[in-house]
């Protein structure tokens, strides 16, 4: 009986043992995919402040297939698109931006400024409308009525 219990207590401890390790495992493995991610966006970056736009958007590229919900990395791959003059990229990342975090004021500025490029002044317009009550900052908010009315102008709305 005691030897029952003492193997019953054994398999027990092998068990949460195991299971303890499997769960470090996976918060390892976790890590360091977070980690490959980080390593990835910051060699893009890094290719960014060199010109190289066209391996920034490979480092990029690789950040998102290793974690496609992190809407900084689709926000520097869209502005290395955007000096390659693929709008058309740029603007889908930046989409993505703004459905991953609806907060992001930025993305909607930068994709504002792709329309203006465009000359798709009408785009523009509204992604700059969409982004002002999400702004908190007075003088980003002035910037942006700013920038509301000259796409007005330019569509000759009033």
């Amino acid at each position: 009986m005691l030897y029952r219990r003492f193997d019953e207590d054994h398999r027990t401890v092998k068990i949460l043992l195991l299971l303890t390790l499997l769960a470090f495992i996976s918060a390892s493995t976790g890590l360091l995919a977070e980690q490959s991610l980080a390593d990835e966006a910051a060699e893009g970056k890094a290719a960014m402040n060199l010109g190289q736009w066209d391996r920034a958007v490979q480092h990029f590229t690789a950040a998102i297939k290793k974690n496609p919900k992190v809407p900084m990395v689709y926000q520097f791959r869209a502005m290395a698109y955007s000096k390659l003059g693929r709008y058309d990229e740029s603007i889908r990342d930046l989409k993505r931006v703004i459905e991953l975090d609806p907060d992001f004021t930025e993305a909607y500025h930068v994709l504002g400024v792709v329309y203006e490029i465009k000359k798709d002044y009408e785009s523009a317009l509204k992604v700059y409308r969409a982004a002002l009550p999400r702004v908190k900052s007075p003088s980003a908010q002035r910037m942006l009525k700013k920038w509301i009315k000259d796409m007005e102008d330019r569509i000759g709305k009033k």
